[in-house]
């Protein structure tokens, strides 16, 4: 939160101060605003990659041992190239 929303919120408050004398404050005990990072999506689902069938369909009880194993990669490198994982 930087000194012009604190300022904000303290004038809300009933406090009479300045962003500035906020900024000074902050300053004198070398306090800075934690910046909130802007969401960026990692995966592309727009893709030309081939998409496994779904051979569990969502039976998570097998009935033996080493039937089904899960993972979660979402794309694994094979010798014909990016394979994409389907995971619905």
């Amino acid at each position: 939160m930087g000194s012009t929303r604190i300022a904000e919120k303290l004038k809300r408050k009933g406090y009479c101060i300045s962003r500035f004398r906020v900024a000074k404050i902050m300053r004198s005990n070398n306090w800075v605003s934690k910046h909130k990072r802007k969401f960026k999506a990692t995966t592309n689902s727009n893709h030309s990659y081939p998409v496994c069938r779904n051979l569990l369909n969502r039976n998570f009880n097998p009935s033996r041992l080493n039937e089904a194993w899960v993972s979660d990669i979402t794309y694994i490198q094979t010798n014909q190239g990016w394979l994409y994982l389907n995971n619905y």
